[in-house]
């Protein structure tokens, strides 16, 4: 099964890679650069449109109908009063696509009043990952003292997705 990922993040590479070995014998991984279309720091909507943006360009690409084509994006949510941050993941396989997104976790209380006062979240996260010596990519490392990281969240996501396709594909439960 050829799994077709809209990124050539190391990191993303490798998480999809860990998830794939546990739920497919047979797959290999063509990683490719391919636009979201929507800002650097999504919000809400956004993340799920930066995702299907990334395995929808890859299908239009490569027309393989038995490829597995694999978006995923990062951003931030506003629920319930707080922002969290959390990875969706689309996957676009034969006509029919699969979402699913990680678990969120909740920014600090300093980190949303800076961004509130129109500071990029990107800029605050270069600024903390200076203090860390850390990619400032890693949000969920640094927000957590790197008890999680970015790879939880990105596995957590694409292995939600990838189970919905799986098993969406062997049987109907309706």
């Amino acid at each position: 099964m050829k799994f077709y990922l809209g990124t050539t993040s190391k990191l993303k590479l490798s998480a999809v890679e860990e998830v794939l070995k546990n739920y497919v014998t047979d797959y290999e991984i063509l990683a490719f650069n391919s636009p979201s279309g929507v800002p650097i720091t999504p919000w809400n909507e956004e993340i799920i449109k930066g995702a299907r943006n990334r395995a929808e360009n890859l299908r239009k690409k490569f027309l393989d109908n038995d490829g597995v084509y694999l978006g995923l994006e990062s951003g931030l949510v506003e629920r319930f009063g707080s922002v969290y941050e959390e990875t969706w993941c689309v996957i676009i396989f034969r006509e029919k696509e699969f979402s699913a997104y990680s678990s969120g976790l909740r920014l600090p209380s300093e980190i949303v009043e800076k961004i509130r006062q129109g500071i990029p979240h990107s800029d605050i996260m270069d600024e903390i990952s200076r203090k860390f010596n850390s990619s400032p990519k890693d949000t969920w490392g640094l927000y957590t003292k790197f008890k999680l990281t970015r790879k939880c969240e990105i596995k957590e996501a694409f292995r939600n997705a990838l189970v919905m396709m799986l098993t969406c594909e062997q049987a109907s439960i309706i």
